[in-house]
């Protein structure tokens, strides 16, 4: 199953884990769209401060044989978020060669 991991911490006091936000999109960082926790994306509890997501199953089937982006926004107690952590997932034969499935699933 393609998977995407990110790891991510909060810069400072005033974040809730809770308050996390989750994007993808198939069209650059410009088309960013929110995903639910949950829908294809999950988040451990932090270990030394760090959260680990992990963005899998059919919420990545559209990057399958080309490119697209996830990413967590940081959301803060005063209602401004910031996107906190991103990646990119290049179209085939953009990254070593490898196939989609292995690209996705070790993707770091």
């Amino acid at each position: 199953m393609p998977r995407i991991v990110l790891t991510w911490h909060y810069p400072t006091t005033g974040y809730a884990a809770a308050n996390a936000r989750y994007y993808k999109s198939n069209t650059g960082f410009g088309g960013l769209i929110e995903v639910s926790l949950g829908s294809g994306v999950s988040t451990s509890e932090p270990v030394s401060g760090t959260f680990t997501s992990t963005f899998e199953g059919a919420l990545l089937g559209g990057l399958l044989g080309g490119a697209g982006d996830v990413g967590v926004a940081a959301a803060h107690s005063s209602g401004l978020a910031h996107l906190e952590r991103a990646r990119h997932v290049p179209a085939a034969g953009r990254r070593r060669n490898l196939h989609d499935r292995e690209r996705l699933t070790h993707y770091r």
